[in-house]
């Protein structure tokens, strides 16, 4: 598993599962690209359980 800190693709590793720090890692006009990778985005530990 790789951990994406930053929305620059070029330093993921696309060959491995994806953990998304945070929605800023995943931006919306570059959705076609990780939408087409393995990840997850992190729960943040700001907001409470189910909010």
């Amino acid at each position: 598993m790789f951990l994406a800190a930053t929305a620059l693709s070029e330093f993921w590793d696309k060959g491995d599962e994806l953990l998304y720090l945070g929605p800023w890692c995943r931006l919306y006009e570059r959705r076609a690209e990780w939408k087409s990778l393995r990840g997850s985005l992190l729960d943040s530990p700001w907001e409470a359980p189910g909010a």
